[in-house]
């Protein structure tokens, strides 16, 4: 797990990762679109009022417009948006949003955890929506934000003189397929984006088929007890016969080491990978108490409890726990250049909503994702040992 595996490296990857970002990026700005209509509407503000120019620099900046701005539009006519304009807009946002069923709670694409066949059917999703040139693309864009019909910039002659080479079909046949994905290892670090150190996702193979759509489901009934985990049938011919989840690095551009790998050795990780992440809450990792970096946390665990007070020596300045609320609310980021003891900060996880801290950390999603994960591979091992001993 020392280097980035060059082997799940492709163009076909990249370019997939690319237009599912891109097509995230047009449904996010199409729902803003949305919402600044439903404002408009209630305030009884037809879109034949609204200054196009406003329109678009309000979509980008994500905002609602302000009470100042509902006013003046409300007896504008100067530079509107043409009534032939929004249905041919509102036709392409409509079409856009029907395809995209995405969780409001989930978060962007760098950060969501994927299965891989999940992953795939998003990238075909993308294909199936998005223009294939990039000029299409940006016509698209424009009837999102509502720029005038034939609208041209500075750069539309460039972009058509250079679009000879991006009209080609994206083959998804060759993004992940069956043999890369018998290649993969638990550890093996993918760059989605094809660049270094960005979009960095951990691979992860779970010991059987269906133990990732269980884990889902107590996610989405936000179950916090009870987490037992059924065989479930497999098909004997299928190429791929368990889950391989993609895992999102953690902090920016892939430097952070998730919780699920948080005892590994420090040599085994990625070249780059400056923290880990552990959650030392959880008894499937705090058991590993010869593990360096788990006693190196519960050293600091324990004289924190002494005293909340601690000195960061990351960012140089003195951290504090809310004692009424350490250990159980808190996951431990261990410079992994380091070995001191005062080498770990400290962070309060928020809860699923992201609105209030998670009091219990079942509510985090990567906490709740991550110990399930450890529960199921515990209970198959569990199982199969008393299968082993019955034979």
């Amino acid at each position: 797990m020392a280097e980035f595996d060059e082997r799940l490296q492709s163009d076909h990857l990249h370019d997939a990762w690319s237009l599912l970002d891109e097509y995230y990026s047009f449904c996010q700005l199409a729902g803003q679109r949305k919402k600044l209509e439903q404002q408009l509407q209630d305030a009884n503000i037809p879109l034949t009022h609204v200054p196009w120019k406003k329109l678009v620099s309000t979509i980008l900046c994500q905002r609602l417009f302000f009470d100042n701005e509902l006013k003046d539009m409300s007896c504008n006519t100067l530079d509107c948006c043409t009534e032939s304009d929004i249905v041919a807009s509102q036709t392409t946002i409509n079409t856009l949003l029907e395809s995209y069923h995405r969780d409001e709670k989930e978060s962007n694409l760098t950060d969501t955890w994927f299965e891989i066949n999940e992953l795939k059917q998003r990238f075909q999703q993308a294909a199936n929506n998005m223009p294939i040139n990039r000029p299409a693309r940006k016509e698209m864009l424009h009837k999102i934000l509502g720029y005038p019909t034939g609208y041209v910039d500075e750069y539309t002659e460039l972009e058509i003189d250079n679009n000879q080479n991006n009209n080609k079909q994206l083959d998804l046949t060759r993004v992940l397929t069956n043999d890369e994905q018998h290649q993969m290892d638990t550890g093996d670090l993918i760059e989605l984006s094809g660049y270094r150190l960005h979009d960095a996702f951990y691979v992860y193979r779970l010991p059987q088929k269906g133990i990732w759509s269980q884990i889902q489901e107590m996610w989405l009934k936000h179950q916090i007890k009870d987490f037992v985990f059924q065989d479930e049938q497999t098909n004997p011919d299928e190429d791929v016969e368990v889950d391989i989840i993609l895992i999102p690095a953690k902090d920016e551009y892939g430097y952070g080491v998730p919780y699920l790998f948080a005892t590994r050795a420090n040599a085994s990780l990625p070249d780059g990978a400056l923290y880990k992440y552990v959650d030392i809450n959880c008894p499937l990792i705090a058991r590993h108490t010869q593990n360096p970096t788990i006693v190196l946390v519960q050293k600091h665990l324990a004289k924190l409890l002494q005293n909340p007070v601690y000195q960061d020596e990351y960012i140089g300045d003195e951290m504090t726990v809310d004692p009424n609320r350490f250990p159980q609310e808190y996951v431990a980021t261990v410079h992994i250049n380091h070995d001191a003891i005062d080498n770990i900060r400290w962070t309060r996880l928020a809860h699923y909503d992201g609105t209030k801290p998670a009091i219990d950390l079942n509510d985090n999603r990567d906490i709740f994702y991550s110990r399930r994960i450890l529960e199921a591979e515990e209970q198959y091992r569990q199982k199969q040992s008393s299968k082993n001993t019955i034979e």
